[in-house]
């Protein structure tokens, strides 16, 4: 999970960064650091509370540098590419929210079949 959920966490933001509407670039990262710590206390309480029945498990330190990683990570990259952002405004197309969307089921159905499988690498 922390080899290549980073990578594509960072890639999911510059892409919602950068597609943004307007060039406000704070809004955009407080809006897109907002959606990640809602979607990421959904899944820990489905897969943590209701798949793995664990819930004395997910409140630990940990948890919570996560969920600081998922607020960092979006203004993070706001700052780094700032002047990206304000140049570059791409429209939002059905392709682009297909692609997302493919991708993010393919990763939360192998993340579902590794807990329900109980593998381990």
């Amino acid at each position: 999970m922390l080899t290549v959920g980073p990578f594509l966490w960072a890639w999911g933001v510059y892409m919602c960064l950068v597609r943004f509407p307007g060039r406000k670039v704070i809004e955009a990262v407080a809006i897109n650091a907002l959606i990640f710590l809602v979607v990421a206390a959904a899944f820990d309480l489905v897969f943590y509370g209701f798949i793995r029945n664990a819930m004395e498990e997910l409140y630990h330190p940990t948890t919570f540098y996560a969920y600081a990683f998922l607020i960092v990570l979006p203004a993070a990259e706001g700052f780094i590419f700032r002047k990206k952002f304000k140049r570059e405004g791409k429209p939002v197309r059905m392709h682009d929210m297909l692609y997302i969307s493919l991708m993010g089921l393919v990763s939360l159905a192998l993340l579902i079949i590794i807990i329900k499988f109980n593998i381990t690498i």
